[in-house]
This record gives structure tokens, sequence and C-alpha cells, in this order.
């Protein structure tokens, strides 16, 4: 198995999550499987990137069986109106950061041990050529751990126009050094993937 895969059933485990969610609702249409963390050039004001992050040995020993560990992260950016540098302050960024962290954790609540992940990956026909013994009982890859929490940025990260894949959109900022949104990322380890015989 590999780290495409997980990132699509972590997506569908988050759409699922948020769609009648009481505390942040958010329609499935803004959050994807991505390259990295930068959102779709014409995405909406909230967007949630999920991207493979890390794909490691589980044992250095090269003589033991195959067996590996996969990470996801998820990131979530929320686009803010042009704000000049220096009036930044409680109503942008504190109130912003109470906004994103809500979010953050309800990403880090749907995701974290969450078992519902081995029937998404089960649904994909992809994961069942890396999960279905052979006639000799081989596997070539399948889930035995779910996804672990690793860590959240402690507080929003500030992007410019190129994180949106974007030209700078403000007259009054020649330069592109406006801040045109924020991010933060909620990052899963540890899911245990190998080979059986």
């Amino acid at each position: 198995m590999h780290t495409g895969l997980l990132c699509v059933a972590v997506r569908d485990l988050l759409r699922d999550w948020f769609k009648d969610n009481p505390r942040c609702p958010l329609s499935s249409d803004v959050i994807h499987v991505t390259p990295d963390e930068k959102p779709f050039p014409y995405s909406g004001d909230t967007f949630i990137a999920v991207y493979g992050s890390t794909w490691s040995p589980v044992n250095d020993d090269v003589n033991v069986a195959l067996d590996y560990m996969l990470g996801v992260t998820c990131t979530l950016t929320v686009r803010t109106a042009y704000v000049p540098n220096n009036k930044l302050g409680l109503e942008v960024y504190a109130k912003q950061y109470l906004g994103m962290s809500a979010t953050c954790v309800e990403i880090m609540r749907a995701v974290s041990q969450n078992t519902t992940l081995f029937s998404k990956l089960a649904a994909n026909k992809e994961y069942q050529y890396y999960s279905t013994p052979d006639d000799n009982g081989f596997v070539i890859g399948q889930l035995f751990e779910y996804l672990r929490y690793q860590g959240t940025d402690a507080t929003p990260n500030p992007v410019y126009a190129e994180h949106f894949t974007a030209k700078n959109e403000h007259l009054m900022d020649d330069a592109g050094l406006a801040i045109m949104g924020y991010t933060m990322s909620v990052r899963f380890g540890k899911a245990r993937c190998g080979i059986r015989q």
C-alpha cells in the first residue's frame, strides 16, 4: 500500500465527519487530496489539503520482512481580506486563530485512531490489489494499524499569493507582501503497513 491510498481514505473520512458537524460544518468540496499543502487556485475561503507526509521503515534491519509506517498531513487554509501589516491584531489574527484551532481539533478528533479508516480503504479497488492474498497467502501491503496524532502548528502561519498559486491581487501591495491567508497543519503518522506471507 502507499500514501496515496491512505490520503483518499482520510479525505473520505473527513468529508463524512464535517458534513453534518454541528460545531464546524464544512462541505465536501473544500476537502481534497493534493500534492502538498497548497489549496486549488480557485478554492473558496476555506480549504483542507490532505497529502502524504511520511513513508518510513519500522525496522532498519534489512533482513527482516518489509514493514513500514505511513503518515498523512491535513493543512487547513483560510483566506483573509487585505489588511496592512500594521493593522493585524485581534480582529484578523486572534479571531482567525480561534476559528482555525476549532477546525484543527475536529480534524484531530476525526482522524486519530479512527478504525473507520480500514473500511474506507477496503472500499477502494486499488487497495484490494495490495491487501488481497494471492494463492500462496502472500500480501503485498496491508494497513494493520490506524493513524495516530503527531502534532499541530501552534499558531496560524501567514501565507502569501504564491500559496494560492495565484498572482498578487492587491493593487495597494505591488511588492506582494500582503498576507492573503493563514494555514495550520495537523500531522498524523505511525499507520503501520507491511507484508504478510
